[in-house]
């Protein structure tokens, strides 16, 4: 989908342990909670769905990733700045190493919602 109702797909995938490879998420606009706990807990996952939304909306990215104790590559697109409520937690309980590609636009420090280990680098398509 490319335009996303509040919390339209809010824990969605949540708890499917065998879940092996995300599907696109082409929205490029956000919602409220839109993605909120999308992945939580798919063990599986070892890499994420690009997320190319350039703003932000508040939750949309919380805990979206969390316990998904495999998961070592992310690329979010994001520009500008985020706002903590929107990606708190989202690498909770992930991969022990692994990579944050973002934005050079983004003006968030991402260190914070990053695990240790995890490296972030900048985005060359």
């Amino acid at each position: 989908a490319l335009n996303l109702a509040d919390s339209c797909y809010s824990g969605m995938f949540r708890d499917c342990k065998s879940l092996a490879k995300a599907p696109e998420l082409p929205a490029t606009e956000t919602s409220f909670m839109c993605y909120s706990g999308m992945f939580r807990n798919c063990e599986s996952l070892v890499k994420a769905p690009v997320l190319p939304a350039l703003h932000l909306a508040y939750y949309c990215y919380s805990s979206m990733f969390r316990s998904c104790k495999n998961l070592s590559e992310v690329t979010m697109l994001a520009t500008g700045n985020v706002q903590s409520l929107t990606i708190d937690y989202w690498l909770e309980d992930t991969a022990k190493s692994g990579t944050v590609y973002k934005n050079p636009d983004l003006q968030t420090n991402l260190g914070q919602y990053v695990p240790d280990g995890w490296e972030i680098k900048d985005y060359n398509n």
